[in-house]
């Protein structure tokens, strides 16, 4: 069992997607204990994450709009009844959908 909490600290990263001008790529990273929003400017050195959310709540599914904006997924304490939310160019996270009892799912951008 010693030998087990080395896979305890797996981190994963995943749901990327590119931006409309390809010069971010926005992406879900788990390190900060549930998935959180980073982007990365391509082409930049260091390729160094900046945190998009900071949320409590899972975020999911990132997916540029053809504005530069981000929408994603966010569930509520893991109910898993997605909410659309929205990162503006100001950085500012603003609710899309407000249907706490449905699930709202990004399907097609």
């Amino acid at each position: 069992m010693e030998g087990f909490k080395y896979y305890l600290g797996i981190e994963s990263t995943g749901g990327a997607s590119w931006s409309p001008d390809s010069k971010r790529i926005a992406f879900v990273y788990d390190a900060p204990g549930n998935l959180q929003v980073y982007t990365v400017k391509v082409g930049h050195k260091p390729l160094w994450p900046q945190k998009v959310t900071f949320s409590e709540n899972r975020c999911t599914n990132p997916r540029f709009l053809k504005s530069g904006e981000i929408i994603f997924q966010i569930d509520d304490g893991g109910n898993e009844n997605f909410q659309i939310h929205k990162v503006d160019k100001d950085n500012r996270i603003v609710a899309v959908s407000q249907l706490p009892d449905k699930k709202i799912l990004i399907n097609h951008i």
